[in-house]
């Protein structure tokens, strides 16, 4: 909530307040009243915090870009393991070529005795 909403929420629960004599507690009714109007400002404040009116906006403009269907959430959930399933053997894949290719290069490399330690810099 916003510092000049909350002022304008306290200002005018304080102004009703004082509309009641300091010995009477407040009629249900103006309770009701003050209810009412908190909702409509702590809905009015997050819709405005949310971007719901841009996001209905944005779907008016472009509405003939979307389209809604139903969906089998049984296939969505299947289609969706199977392209795991896929992209981690591609992943396995790439691995154990990775992992040979390796082994091959350390096994066709010389390795010289005779060679010296790099010098660490300070």
């Amino acid at each position: 909530m916003d510092t000049y909403t909350s002022s304008i929420s306290l200002l005018l629960l304080l102004s009703t307040i004082s509309s009641v004599s300091t010995g009477q507690f407040p009629s249900s009714l103006m309770v009701r009243q003050w209810v009412d109007q908190m909702q409509k400002e702590l809905i009015s404040l997050t819709d405005t915090a949310s971007g719901i009116e841009k996001l209905i906006q944005i779907y008016h403009n472009h509405k003939g870009h979307f389209s809604v269907e139903t969906n089998n959430a049984r296939e969505l959930v299947a289609t969706a393991a199977g392209n795991i399933d896929k992209l981690l053997a591609n992943r396995s894949r790439a691995l154990k070529k990775l992992a040979t290719e390796a082994e091959k290069f350390q096994l066709d490399h010389t390795w010289r005795d005779d060679s010296e330690p790099a010098v660490q810099r300070p």
